[in-house]
């Protein structure tokens, strides 16, 4: 058989991007909880995913890495990005969370620890958010 005159449709072959990829994704709060250990998923544009457990089982704390508000070791992409600094603004273009009850979350009272994380996430200066961190 001759297989120099052979064509094969890539999208045959090769299985497409996944729009959601995680790999060994580990996270534990500063108080020393862990929350997620080794996560992996892979989820194909189309997929439909449920991502159900009982409260503390770490559901939360994965969505919010989607977008990198949360910082885990591991790695994720977002169609085709790894969520890092260089690309935090062009996945957050793509993710957004809602939260199940809006009148309790982490913009509801701006002084809390959450909001003030929140903030400097998203790019407030480092010293104004370590002062803040600090209480001072």
């Amino acid at each position: 058989m001759l297989l120099s005159n052979l064509a094969v449709d890539a999208s045959l072959s090769a299985p497409a991007a996944p729009l959601l990829l995680i790999n060994d994704l580990h996270f534990a709060y500063p108080d020393g909880r862990v929350a997620l250990r080794g996560v992996r998923l892979r989820i194909a544009r189309g997929e439909k995913v449920a991502l159900v457990g009982p409260n503390g089982a770490g559901k939360s704390t994965l969505l919010l890495h989607l977008n990198g508000i949360l910082r885990g070791k591991g790695r994720i992409e977002v169609a085709g990005m790894q969520v890092d600094d260089h690309t935090l603004p062009q996945v957050r273009a793509r993710v957004g969370l809602v939260f199940q009850i809006p009148t309790i979350n982490c913009f509801r009272r701006r002084s809390s620890k959450m909001w003030r994380s929140v903030r400097c996430t998203w790019g407030l200066q480092r010293t104004r958010c370590a002062r803040e961190s600090s209480g001072r």
